[in-house]
C-alpha cells in the first residue's frame, strides 16, 4: 500500500486551480473532505482526487444531457 499523501489547502488550491479560500469555504461546508486541526485544514491526496473525479463526471453528465 502507498503511503498517504498529505496535502495542505495551498497545494489543493494549486491542484484544482482555485483560491485557497475557496478550498477553505468547499471543506467547512463539507463539500470537500478534509480534516481541520490547529495548523489549519490538511487534505488527504486520494481523496482530492476522488472528487476531481466526481466533479469531472457531473461536468460530462450535463454537457451530455
Amino acid at each position: 500500500m502507498a503511503p498517504i499523501e498529505i496535502l495542505d489547502a495551498q497545494k489543493v488550491a494549486i491542484l484544482l486551480n482555485i483560491s485557497i479560500q475557496k478550498v477553505i469555504r468547499l471543506a467547512e461546508n463539507g463539500d470537500l473532505p478534509g480534516y481541520n486541526d490547529d495548523d489549519g485544514w490538511t487534505f488527504e491526496r486520494n481523496d482530492i482526487e476522488a472528487y476531481l473525479d466526481v466533479q469531472r463526471r457531473n461536468i460530462q453528465t450535463q454537457t451530455q444531457a
